[in-house]
């Protein structure tokens, strides 16, 4: 990706965590619920319990979220995101050994 692609990227997200903070629109969806079903629907078949989870656009890290109630809290994860106010804020979310966010 070219550094101007990427930084529009980053802003975007960042002037939506301003505007919209811990919520699921920040990072393009139109509420959690929405935004779980995907998750579900992604996961559908998976078994999570046990497994290492690398979330690759992770933005707010929600997917913890989802899978801690799968789960409960029983895998290793790994988000990933080049917004780094998203990050900052999903380590303070979810902190854990078993959480790590890049």
């Amino acid at each position: 990706m070219i550094p101007k692609d990427q930084e529009k990227i980053i802003s975007l997200y960042e002037s939506r965590l301003d505007q919209y903070a811990d919520s699921a629109k920040t990072v393009g969806w139109g509420s959690r619920e929405d935004q779980f079903l995907r998750f579900a629907t992604l996961c559908r078949g998976l078994e999570l319990k046990g497994k290492r989870v690398l979330d690759i656009g992770c933005g707010l890290g929600d997917f913890v979220s989802f899978a801690d109630q799968h789960t409960g809290g029983d895998y290793d994860y790994v988000g990933v995101d080049i917004a780094e106010k998203l990050i900052s804020r999903a380590k303070n979310k979810f902190p854990s050994d078993r959480r790590t966010f890049l």
